[in-house]
Parts: C-alpha cells; sequence; structure tokens
C-alpha cells in the first residue's frame, strides 16, 4: 500500500511540475517584442501603393526565438494559413515560412520592427519556372508591413478587412481568432472612429502611408458611386 501511494504521489508531482512547466514556458512566450497578434499587409511588388493581401498573425516569443500563425483574411484564397519560425536581433526578425493549407507558397522573411506596434520589411520566394524545357527557379518579393491589433494604423486594415465575406472568414479562421477579428471589426466600424483614424493615418506616411492611401482611394471611390446614384 505504502509503494502504492507513493507511485500515486510521484506521478501527481512530475503532472504538477509539468503544468507549472508547461504555464512558465506559456507565459514567457507572451513577453517577447513579436508576442502577440498582428496584420500582415502585402503591397503589390509592381503598384506598392496597392494592398495585395492581409493576413492574420499570432506569434509567440521568447528570448531571441519566435514561431507562429498565419491565417489569410484579405483578398482571395482566404483558405490559405501558414506556420513559421524565426530569430529576433537587434529590432530584426529574420524567419522561413510555409504553407501548411491550402495553395501558398514557402520562403522566407525580413523584419525590422520599428516601434511596438509596426514593422516593416520584405518577404522572398523562390518559383520554378519552366523555361525553353528548362526547370529554373525565380526569385520573387514584395513588401509587408505588420501592424499590431489594436494599435492607430489597425483602423485602416479593418477598412479594408470589412469586404471579406464574413462567412468566408467564419469557416478558415480558428473559433476564438473569428471571434476577436469581428469584435475589432464591430469596434472599428463606428463611423466617429473610423473616419477620424483615417484622417490621423494620413499623417503617419512613414509608418502605413500605402495602406492610408489604399483607404483613401476606396473611400474616394465610395464617394464616386454615391454621386452616380
Amino acid at each position: 500500500m505504502e509503494i502504492l501511494m507513493g507511485l500515486i504521489t510521484a506521478l501527481i508531482g512530475g503532472a504538477t511540475w509539468e503544468g507549472f512547466r508547461a504555464l512558465f514556458l506559456a507565459r514567457r512566450q507572451q513577453h517577447g517584442a513579436l508576442a502577440g497578434h498582428w496584420y500582415q499587409v502585402t503591397y503589390d511588388p509592381e503598384d506598392e501603393g496597392r494592398v495585395w493581401s492581409i493576413e492574420w498573425v499570432e506569434v509567440k516569443h521568447s528570448k531571441n526565438s519566435f514561431h507562429g500563425t498565419m491565417w489569410r483574411i484579405y483578398s482571395r484564397n482566404i483558405d490559405r494559413r501558414w506556420k513559421f519560425e524565426g530569430r529576433y536581433i537587434d529590432s530584426f526578425a529574420i524567419s522561413s515560412y510555409w504553407a501548411d493549407r491550402g495553395d501558398g507558397k514557402n520562403g522566407s522573411m525580413l523584419l525590422y520592427r520599428h516601434n511596438q506596434s509596426g514593422c516593416i520589411g520584405r518577404f522572398m520566394q523562390a518559383q520554378p519556372k519552366n523555361i525553353d524545357f528548362n526547370l529554373r527557379h525565380e526569385g520573387f518579393s514584395a513588401h509587408v508591413e505588420w501592424i499590431r491589433l489594436g494599435s492607430e494604423s489597425e483602423v485602416l486594415v479593418l477598412g479594408i478587412v470589412s469586404e471579406v465575406d464574413r462567412e468566408e472568414l467564419a469557416q478558415y479562421l480558428p473559433g476564438r481568432i473569428h471571434k476577436r477579428l469581428m469584435r475589432q471589426l464591430e469596434i472599428e466600424s463606428t463611423p466617429s472612429q473610423f473616419w477620424r483614424s483615417l484622417s490621423y493615418g494620413s499623417a503617419m506616411v512613414d509608418l502605413s502611408g500605402p495602406l492610408a492611401a489604399e483607404a483613401e482611394r476606396r473611400r474616394g471611390r465610395e464617394g464616386d458611386e454615391g454621386n452616380e446614384t
């Protein structure tokens, strides 16, 4: 009986230790510079004033290492999802990413964190092409920007994401991510907040100039359509 009780105590103690260890690691990964939720905005390489796509990014960051998941929330192919992992040193984040759902591509990304709410950089891919019956890999890249959830520039992102079919988003986003995105869209869609943030965004050229230009262009287009009616 004493042996049995000793084994039970050891098992409980081991489980408790593993639980504390998992909790400690989880909390530590929430306090890195990149930890949290971001919007990744990718700009058209042929027209950097045009938003090509937007992903919701969830990052876990501990010491010099980070990893996470990206879900497409704007533009075509909402079913796409990527995983990534990388190193963070002196405000530079260098990572590799790979598609784990949908027909996305694999590649690498370099970001520079210029403040608590924003990163700018570029992603790179090697795309195979058949040229004269020879397989060649040609480089492809585009500028990207990370905007932290809840930052002042978020309204510019949400003004574009609001165009997406919400039923499609619900189909491919995890429940917790979808609920949070819907909550943000409801908050930021209040007219007074939306337009005030857009006017402020026009002054943030160094942080989100192309994104602000895209929002202003869409606003002008809606105004033209209203005049026509």
